[in-house]
């Protein structure tokens, strides 16, 4: 066997005659999408909203005349 063209990815009008001419175009070339970054999330964004259950089971849990309060640590990394 001898290679003796290449096609590349960004010739679209010759892979869709080609394809046509086989009878396998099933439409446009699909494209991945490009990359973007995750949306901007500032402290000032988040809300936290303990869960009531979770609350009731630590007052429960915790030693007598220990107070019980939630601290909220924020981790840059996953923000």
């Amino acid at each position: 066997m001898k290679i003796i063209s290449f096609i590349e990815r960004r010739q679209h009008e010759l892979i869709e005659r080609i394809l046509r001419h086989c009878g396998l175009w099933e439409g446009p070339i699909r494209t991945l999408a490009s990359p973007r970054a995750p949306p901007a999330t500032t402290v000032a964004d988040l809300e936290l909203v303990p869960d009531p259950d979770f609350l009731e089971s630590q007052r429960h849990d915790s030693p007598p005349g220990h107070s019980c309060e939630l601290q909220l640590v924020l981790d840059p990394e996953y923000l």
